[in-house]
């Protein structure tokens, strides 16, 4: 989920820069590689974090008889719930740099990107930055709550499967 995530964030941050010759084709190569790899690594500590969490909690609540596909099932869940918020938090980030171009003054200093700002609204090149800044800061915020109202869910359906 990480590669895929930092591959389209990269795609999207790199939308400008064609490859005017071989060495900036070089650089942009391993750029991407850079972008996927560190994608793969926080992804793999992410996964390997909240799975745990979600392991002992599953096992918890069923008390050690939760069936290997309810718990998948709630993994697509907090996956599906993920993309959910890596969604909304590019597209209000983006929005609010939108309507507010000063706001992303305080966050990211605009001349790293080599353009300044327009009165009435952002560059895209501000934008695609911050679609970057946002969905990164959505998913990692996202998962925690995607996690535990998952974990939520899967007690209250553990229980009427109790019941029956």
């Amino acid at each position: 989920m990480g590669a895929l995530i930092n591959t389209f964030s990269f795609w999207i941050g790199s939308v400008d820069f064609t490859s005017r010759s071989a060495l900036e084709a070089d650089v942009i190569n391993t750029l991407r590689e850079i972008s996927v790899e560190q994608g793969i690594f926080l992804g793999w500590s992410f996964g390997v974090v909240l799975s745990l969490i979600l392991i002992v909690a599953l096992s918890l609540i069923s008390k050690l008889r939760c069936p290997f596909r309810l718990g998948i099932l709630v993994q697509i869940q907090i996956v599906k719930f993920s993309f959910f918020f890596w969604l909304a938090g590019g597209i209000n980030t983006v929005l609010l740099v939108y309507f507010n171009p000063n706001y992303f003054d305080n966050l990211i200093d605009p001349s790293s990107f080599g353009l300044m700002l327009y009165p009435k609204g952002a560059t895209p090149k501000i934008l695609r930055g911050a679609w970057i800044f946002g969905s990164t800061l959505g998913i990692y915020i996202g998962l925690v709550p995607s996690t535990i109202g998952c974990l939520f869910s899967f007690a209250a359906k553990w229980r009427e499967l109790e019941k029956r």
